[in-house]
């Protein structure tokens, strides 16, 4: 349902957004009048000491590389940003990485919302300060510290580390005997590179990793997880937490944010073997979507959903592209696919880029640096959405969060901004 629609100036756009109701400081609205655009945006932070540059992933373990850097650039790009109206961010796994967003772009994005929130809005102290690992947690990695760091702590592939623990360390169903929050701590690494660090309140984890940043009010908010708990025990089934944030934005309607599993290599290694494969978890995670969303005329999905269509044209590779059907079905258009229609798609997890690793990346260990995948996703029902910008047919589809001041990425993933048309 595209709507072949010129668009001068994205400022156009933003005057005409500020017409409605709920835009920065503003608690009642006037009649609507006409419709108005606004920039539906999503972007994976990669914020994780797993995540290394080339020229540290050999001086550092895996799970120690410094990311101060590239957050704060992160951070200057969002204060600076005059076109995103609603910011779905991944990846923002510790608390303290999300205090310093939300410190340093509340001017921009007066609202937000995360798992480390309350209903209303404010950040829930007692978990942004909480130990990812409690006590019982402790004594476990006591008894595996040495041994994890001399044996396992090189493995570039992070899932392999607790399968080395439990086979060379002696330590069986670590995975089943760890709090949720502490094995996505150990998963994602601490500066040190030492589990045990995972026991201080500085890493309080922000499970999912999700954040909502909104120039709009959010009027109501939920949280939820793909999959809170398996068979009779209350926690987790994942190594990583899977959920989204339910949200009502004012003038906008229903935005989900979300993070689906991603494809971490050929063996599939989890907390409990609900699934056969990483592809099945993910379908798992599309189908519990649409049936929340099947009877929304109106809705917005955006986040990393982990799958890439396969397209006829550019050099996007493929991966669980069935699953992106599932909310196709329901009758959801997917711009950032479709944007090949007026020119070359762009990858937002491009092989190009130095922060992917080529090994542990199977399209790209065997591809040209032009080879990627389309990830990260803006999906959208009962909207219409602007197609080309300008006479010369551009695509309006943005791709953000390139590079920053020094040319260097700032995350194995870029971000898109889609525009869309409220009425």
């Amino acid at each position: 349902m595209y709507l072949q629609t010129v668009v001068i100036v994205s400022i156009v756009m933003r005057l005409a957004a500020s017409w409605d109701q709920g835009f920065v400081g503003e608690e009642e609205a006037p009649e609507e009048t006409g419709r108005s655009v606004v920039y539906m945006s999503t972007y994976n932070c990669d914020l994780s000491p797993s995540v290394c540059p080339p020229k540290n992933r050999e001086s550092y373990h895996p799970t120690s590389c410094t990311y101060d850097n590239r957050r704060q650039e992160q951070i200057d790009y969002m204060r600076e940003d005059e076109m995103s109206d609603v910011l779905c961010l991944q990846g923002v796994w510790y608390a303290r990485d999300l205090e310093a967003i939300l410190a340093g772009t509340t001017t921009n994005f007066p609202y937000s919302y995360s798992f480390l929130h309350k209903s209303k809005g404010e950040l829930n102290n007692s978990l942004i300060h909480h130990p990812p690992c409690d006590e019982e947690d402790a004594k476990i990695l006591k008894i595996i510290d040495k041994c994890e760091f001399e044996n396992c702590h090189s493995s570039a592939l992070r899932v392999k580390i607790f399968k080395c623990i439990e086979e060379v360390c002696g330590v069986r169903n670590i995975m089943r005997l760890m709090s949720e929050t502490c094995l996505g701590c150990i998963f994602q690494g601490t500066k040190r590179g030492n589990f045990v660090e995972c026991t201080k309140s500085e890493y309080a984890f922000n499970p999912t990793g999700l954040l909502v940043l909104s120039r709009y009010k959010i009027l109501q908010s939920n949280n939820v997880l793909f999959h809170p708990n398996f068979r009779d025990q209350q926690k987790s089934s994942e190594i990583i937490q899977r959920g989204y944030l339910d949200l009502e934005v004012n003038h906008i309607g229903r935005v989900i944010c979300t993070h689906l599993t991603e494809k971490f290599g050929d063996e599939y290694v989890e907390v409990a073997n609900t699934f056969r494969n990483y592809k099945q978890k993910n379908f798992e995670e599309f189908r519990q979507l649409y049936n929340v969303l099947r009877h929304d005329q109106r809705a917005i999905v955006m986040g990393d959903l982990n799958a890439s269509p396969s397209l006829t044209k550019g050099n996007i590779a493929p991966q669980f592209q069935e699953n992106l059907e599932i909310l196709r079905d329901l009758g959801f258009e997917d711009p950032v696919s479709n944007s090949y229609k007026h020119t070359e798609v762009d990858c937002s997890y491009c092989c190009g880029n130095l922060l992917v690793q080529k090994s542990v990346t199977e399209v790209c260990a065997r591809s040209n640096p032009s080879i990627g995948y389309i990830f990260d996703h803006v999906m959208v029902r009962g909207y219409d959405i602007v197609e080309t910008q300008d006479f010369l047919k551009k695509n309006a589809v943005q791709r953000i969060f390139l590079v920053d001041r020094q040319g260097s990425a700032m995350s194995r993933h870029y971000g898109f901004s889609v525009p869309v048309i409220v009425r």
